[in-house]
């Protein structure tokens, strides 16, 4: 008994403060880098930090971050624009970033919802899980994540311990960030323009599979609802946008009318525009997409102004 309790006290006294030294060093260098966790960490720091100040915040899945440029947003309609889009995850995590920036942040005058075939499915596994690992502490972020395998107990509770074993982390977390990317911004206002051609990402998926079938997790329809209901208690304004899609990729989605038709009752029950680009133009120009769900820079560029001046046509903010 006596050499567990001094174990137990060398523990407390000396190994559990270097834990915790070390542990706030490596966050701390994680939170500064705009490349990490593909600039989702970055995003996060900004939310958390009550760094945000934007007029229009955008919502949404990769969908979202490679397809609305904020800076033509600003340009049409003289208003500042964030884009909070999160790669690879559905409305779940979506519903965090926005209550992350409404506690820390000052709210926006409007929100840019932008939907799409997986917002409510419910993922079996954690992409990307990394990009949570500075702010694990954060009791909405924990609670959040704990929803998916991906952190334990010991993660949670235990400083240093979620990092054991990741070498590359904890070099980007020491890694000099004054110089190496002074002129290549991974983001910009949370934005990235993919400059990349078609690639044989849905050639592979037909191959595999003559249709796919999306499905749908009800809990997470309500957190919408839920969401929409908050926004109009707080007086902001909510767009849904269902941004274009290649034509052979809808095609491809067997219930896709079902879920499209989701979203259009859900725009109807709350009251706000949806706006679906499903049979815009540039759904039928391959040459606009790198796969069926994603615009390249080009394609976003033309979807951003399109949708630019869609937005400043609806007049949401003059006055009578």
């Amino acid at each position: 008994m006596k050499l567990f309790i001094k174990r137990f006290l060398l523990f407390v006294i000396v190994i559990l403060p270097i834990c915790v030294a070390l542990d706030f060093l490596i966050s701390n260098g994680l939170k500064s880098s705009d490349y990490y966790a593909q600039g989702e960490t970055f995003i996060w720091n900004e939310i958390v930090e009550g760094r945000i100040s934007e007029d229009i915040y955008i919502y949404g899945s990769s969908r979202a971050w490679v397809h609305f440029d904020p800076e033509i947003i600003k340009d049409s309609l003289s208003m500042s624009a964030y884009n909070f889009g999160i790669d690879g995850h559905n409305f779940w995590f979506q519903h965090l970033r926005h209550k992350l920036l409404i506690e820390n942040n000052p709210k926006p005058k409007l929100i840019v919802l932008s939907v799409d075939m997986f917002g409510f499915t419910k993922y079996k596994g954690f992409y990307n899980s990394r990009q949570f690992l500075p702010f694990i502490y954060n009791k909405d972020i924990r609670k959040y994540t704990s929803e998916y395998p991906g952190f334990n107990c010991l993660d949670y509770y235990l400083p240093l311990f979620r990092y054991y074993g990741r070498t590359k982390d904890i070099g980007e977390a020491f890694r000099s960030k004054d110089n190496t990317y002074k002129d290549s911004v991974f983001r910009r206002k949370g934005y990235r323009a993919e400059h990349r051609t078609w690639t044989a990402d849905f050639n592979k998926a037909k191959s595999k599979m003559a249709y796919y079938e999306v499905n749908t997790y009800e809990p997470y329809k309500d957190l919408m609802h839920q969401f929409l209901e908050e926004c109009k208690k707080l007086d902001i304004k909510v767009v849904m946008v269902y941004a274009p899609e290649y034509i052979e990729g809808q095609e491809f989605v067997r219930n896709r009318s079902e879920l499209i038709s989701t979203y259009e009752s859900i725009a109807e029950i709350h009251q706000i525009t949806f706006l679906d680009y499903s049979n815009d133009e540039l759904c039928y120009n391959k040459s606009l997409f790198y796969n069926s769900q994603h615009l390249n820079a080009k394609g976003s560029r033309l979807f951003s102004e399109e949708f630019a001046s869609n937005l400043k046509k609806m007049k949401l903010f003059e006055t009578n």
